[in-house]
Formats: structure tokens, sequence, C-alpha cells
């Protein structure tokens, strides 16, 4: 049996880490070899929408609705199976309802080849990843304008040099995309008549970082 001062120096240090867990801005939650949840950090309740000792005591794979959790379990089962840990970024609708997009690790605790349970980090990028999807909205839609209206474009980094095309401009270069733009690329398809000119023009914008 332990002594009276180890038992309070377990104590003391189990206090220390789920002081240190509930103050972490990613949620935490454990689960024991059975997948049910036997921790959640007050960050994970916070992300969740309820109380962390609510989240507690559910089974990760059969307590929460296909529409919670259907694309975390499939890396939850892939890490269980392979005992790697995994990265996933997933929708998750939370138990309040509220759809997000969360990302974190899985990581299994094994001991001897044999599963033990999942460590699991938690945060919420819903933010981040509204702002990709807005950003890849906002380019498809100029793409498509310029694809209806016959017209390309492109933007050179002034330190650099290096240019970039829009889909459009490879289209009406007849150019496939894997090549590299460059401005010998473009003026080899400029006609022959325009061709000083075009290049007079370029060599402003190269040299001098002029507007075209």
């Amino acid at each position: 049996m332990k002594s009276t001062d180890q038992q309070s120096k377990y104590s003391d240090e189990k206090s220390l880490f789920e002081f240190i867990l509930d103050h972490q801005e990613d949620g935490i939650w454990v689960s024991d070899k059975d997948d049910v949840i036997i921790y959640a950090s007050m960050a994970m309740g916070k992300i969740a929408g309820i109380p962390p000792e609510k989240i507690c005591g559910n089974n990760v794979l059969k307590d929460f609705s296909e529409e919670t959790t259907r694309d975390f379990n499939i890396l939850y089962v892939k890490a269980k199976e392979n005992l790697k840990p995994h990265w996933y970024e997933v929708p998750v609708t939370t138990l309040t309802g509220e759809r997000t997009w969360q990302n974190g690790w899985v990581i299994p605790r094994v001991e001897q080849g044999r599963f033990l349970g999942m460590l699991t980090t938690i945060r919420d990028v819903s933010k981040r990843k509204k702002s990709e999807i807005q950003l890849e909205e906002s380019v498809q839609g100029f793409n498509n304008t310029e694809r209806i209206a016959k017209i390309g474009s492109w933007n050179m980094n002034v330190e650099t040099k290096e240019l970039t095309w829009s889909d459009q401009m490879y289209e009406i270069l007849e150019v496939e995309k894997d090549e590299k733009p460059t401005f010998d690329l473009y003026f080899s398809r400029v006609h022959p008549d325009d061709l000083d000119y075009v290049k007079e023009i370029g060599s402003k914008v190269y040299e001098e970082n002029a507007p075209a």
C-alpha cells in the first residue's frame, strides 16, 4: 500500500497536471481501451459546448451522432488499428448543433503493443477554414469572370521578379499549366508585329516596376 506521503504527492501531481491541461487553449480528452472518455479538459467543454463532466463516460464510437463524429471516427479507428498518431482536420457538428471545423492529433496510448486508449487534442479552426473557403470561392469567381470575358491576368513579385498567371492566361497563350511563367515564354506567344511594343512595356515592368 502507498504511504500517506506518497498518496499526497500523487494527488498534488495529478492536480498540477489537470491544472495545466485545463488552462490550454486546445481541448484535450482521453479515452480508455474500450473507447470510453475518462477525461475532458475545460477547453474541450468550451469547444463542445457542454460541461466536461457530461463528455466523460461516453463511448467515442457509439454514443455520439454520426453527424457529430463521422469524419473524426475514421481517423480515430485508423490510429487505434495501426497504433500510430494521426493528424486530422474535419467538419464537426458539436453537441449543441453548431457546425464547426476542428483539427488536432489522435495519439494512441500503447503499452507492449496493446492499445490502452487515446489522447486527443482539439482546436476549433472554424474562422480560419471559413476564410479559406471564402478565398477559394473568390478565386473561382475571378477565374470564371476571366473565362467568360476571354481575358487573362498576371502578377509579378517586385522583389523576386517571379510571375504568376491566371488559369485563363495559360488558356489564351496555349501553355500547359505545369510550365513556369516567364517573360520570354510570354513573348514567344506574341505576334511578331506587336513584339517590339510588348517587349518595351515588359522591360519597364521588369526593370522599373512600372504598371503595364
